[in-house]
């Protein structure tokens, strides 16, 4: 609890109540411009980073907020700064004209975990791709375009961690962070889900099958969940933003191109907002503007309609559906329309292998798991792919390559089930115009 002086201050505003008020911690988010869209890719980061904190500062300054030592610190990757605030600093905020929104920061959010635990450890058949691998036709993409196999390329992955010594990971692994515990930064997976994501993206073929869709890729890790699979919305930004810059100095281009996330904050908020007030949405927009493809998971709340939820259902997320080895939608894959305060969205976009999908496991062993969590990184490792074959290709080209490319199933066209198709690599790289 915080005693403000705030009734001495600003009379106009507070009552008696606000000395017994409880501070919140909240974002505040401040107005966009079409700016970062005129910038270089490069110059996002810097740009932002000064426009909130001028924004912050100015903010203070105008509702003399600034004698009160409200302690801040600036999430720049939405636009906002996050304050312990009261209800009565909340509401003035909301009405200056520089401000979009105060979201509360109290969401909790889970990797999407897979939807049956009686799957246990495989021993890998006798084929030398996954089926997943397969349906997408990397093994015609090995013949036709041996060289395309992500080199060049590097993906970041927010999820549970990784095993960095399973044989099929090791020497794939650029940084690795831990949000979960800022003390051990050894990279970890305590979990098993990331480490399964990652191989899907990124593995080898140490067992004699392969199980990765870029073998040859380099993987940026954020271990954004800790080992019961939770987290925080708080984190999750902090996690966001750090693969926009993970070496810490803007003066190196080290960002991954590509952002795999098979996670999902809880419940359904976001029908009672626009994608402008919210956080994830606005996060994804910067990395998008910055040169990031960012892939979400559908989610695993199927057969129902309009199951899917943030960060998936922000309207510039890639957001993949799950399919199995008979070209159907899996049961259990999160469907749309998503349903915002002022527009209705077709999701998925995309889908791909999710149901049963064989990868590694933390101790260089493999398992099979079931779930949209296991499609959306068999197309974070398709766009590496897009992006090796021409990597000057913005990510709204390598997009429209990787949707215009699918195997359309289910209703024709673009729908709430399978989004344009199930994805095909081949046909993708085939499409992709030279650099």
């Amino acid at each position: 609890m915080r005693i403000t002086f705030a009734m001495i201050l600003l009379p106009i505003f507070f009552s008696m109540s606000a000395f017994s008020a409880e501070a919140k911690k909240v974002l505040i988010q401040f107005k966009s411009d079409a700016s970062t869209q005129l910038l270089r890719e490069s110059a996002i980061e810097n740009y932002l980073k000064l426009k909130t904190s001028k924004n912050r500062q100015q903010l203070f300054r105008d509702l003399n907020l600034n004698s009160l030592n409200i302690p801040t610190r600036d999430l720049w990757i939405a636009e906002g700064s996050v304050a312990q605030l009261t209800d009565s600093e909340i509401k003035m905020i909301e009405a200056h004209p520089s401000v979009q929104s105060v979201a509360p920061l109290n969401r909790k959010a889970k990797i999407i975990e897979p939807v049956s635990t009686s799957e246990a450890k495989i021993r890998m058949a006798a084929s030398k791709f996954t089926y997943g691998l397969e349906k997408i036709k990397i093994p015609e993409l090995n013949q036709r375009f041996p060289e395309i196999t992500g080199a060049g390329i590097s993906v970041g992955v927010i999820d549970t961690g990784i095993d960095p010594r399973h044989p099929d990971l090791a020497g794939k692994l650029i940084l690795f962070k831990d949000f979960t515990d800022t003390k051990n930064q050894t990279p970890r997976d305590d979990h098993g889900h990331g480490t399964h994501v990652a191989g899907t993206i990124a593995g080898a073929d140490k067992s004699g099958q392969a199980i990765g869709v870029a073998p040859n890729v380099k993987l940026f890790i954020a271990k954004g969940f800790n080992s019961r699979g939770n987290s925080t919305d708080e984190g999750l930004l902090q996690a966001l933003q750090w693969m926009l810059n993970p070496d810490g100095n803007s003066e190196t281009a080290d960002a991954p191109k590509v952002v795999s996330n098979s996670w999902e904050l809880e419940g359904d908020g976001h029908t009672q907002i626009t994608p402008a007030d919210e956080p994830f949405c606005r996060a994804i927009d910067t990395m998008r503007a910055a040169g990031m493809a960012v892939v979400f998971a559908a989610g695993n709340d199927g057969p129902s309609s309009s199951t899917v939820i943030v960060p998936g259902a922000c309207p510039t997320s890639i957001t993949v559906g799950a399919t199995n080895d008979r070209n159907q939608i899996a049961s259990f894959s999160s469907r749309g329309p998503v349903r915002w305060k002022n527009i209705i969205l077709v999701k998925p976009d995309i889908s791909a292998p999710g149901q049963s999908v064989d990868s590694a496991e933390p101790g260089g062993d493999y398992t099979t798991k079931s779930g949209t969590s296991m499609a959306a990184p068999h197309v974070a490792g398709g766009l590496a792919l897009i992006f090796q074959m021409n990597p000057k290709l913005d990510v709204a080209a390598a997009q429209d390559i990787l949707l215009g490319s699918t195997e359309d199933f289910g209703s024709p066209g673009f729908d709430n089930i399978f989004g344009t198709g199930r994805m095909d690599v081949l046909k993708a790289i085939e499409t992709t115009p030279a650099p």
